[in-house]
């Protein structure tokens, strides 16, 4: 899972990989996966979405991958106090920041397949799923 943070030069941030932080990558790296999809939040103009970005940008990346994260240490936090994050909980705690809760099952631990089975996206694009 990943946040698309500047579309126009297709920059995506992730939590990619344990012993590595968050950084940014280049959005064309999806294509070499057998299956993906692009969502869009619901009924948030591009200015709210923007400002998501932003925020993931300044707080969420340089972070430690954490694959516990949601036992221990809890799944939400402040933005600027996230200790650790893993790829679905890293665009989770994006939106979750600024009032949407977009884990589907609202568990412990999100997953990507949480965020996918969300309401409060729609698919924009789908490549390899049924």
């Amino acid at each position: 899972a990943a946040i698309v943070v500047d579309a126009e030069n297709g920059v995506t941030l992730e939590a990619v990989v344990i012993g590595k932080n968050s950084k940014t990558q280049d959005i064309s790296k999806w294509t070499h996966y057998p299956n993906f999809a692009v969502l869009r939040l619901k009924d948030a103009d591009k200015k709210e979405r923007a400002e998501i970005a932003r925020s993931a940008m300044e707080y969420l990346c340089d972070i430690p991958y954490m694959v516990t994260i949601g036992l221990y240490p809890m799944k939400y936090s402040e933005l600027n106090m996230t200790r650790g994050t893993q790829c679905a909980h890293l665009v989770w705690l994006a939106y979750a920041a600024h009032g949407y809760d977009i884990d589907s099952d609202n568990g412990l631990i999100v997953t990507p397949c949480d965020i996918l089975k969300s309401d409060l996206f729609e698919v924009v694009q789908v490549y390899g799923m049924g």
